[in-house]
């Protein structure tokens, strides 16, 4: 469970749109007139459906032509790759960060005055990959 400080729309008291993960589940929580309404994510084909792992976000970047403004959601997958999530849909799988190892977690940084992102990973493999997503 984790909540994106990046999405601008919430109502939820500014804590951002809270994510839930686990097997073969995603799921997008916001709250609406004092209740939560769950909306789950769509994969559109990008990667099967799987455990997922570990969840963090990433603000948009300056150069995002489409300006979206709250935010990308980045996960792990237990195959060993990383989805990056605009609103409720997968956009971009990295297939392979940690080969067939699970990715245990992640931590995501804007950088270059917010035109660019890295997502580093730990895997069940012992390494920690670093990688520039666009």
């Amino acid at each position: 469970v984790a909540c994106n400080p990046y999405d601008k729309d919430s109502v939820n008291d500014g804590m951002g749109t809270i994510v839930t993960v686990g097997v073969k589940h995603i799921k997008f929580w916001t709250m609406t007139d004092g209740k939560l309404q769950g909306k789950k994510g769509m994969l559109g084909g990008l990667t099967e459906a799987q455990p997922i792992t570990c969840v963090d976000f990433i603000k948009s970047t300056t150069k995002d032509k489409e300006a979206y403004d709250g935010g990308y959601t980045v996960t792990g997958q237990h195959d060993g790759s990383v989805v990056i999530w605009r609103g409720t849909s997968a956009m971009h799988c990295v297939k392979s960060v940690h080969k067939k190892n699970p990715v245990a977690s992640l931590c995501c940084r804007s950088f270059q005055g917010d035109s660019k992102f890295l997502v580093t990973g730990g895997g069940k493999d012992g390494k920690v990959k670093v990688f520039e997503a666009a």
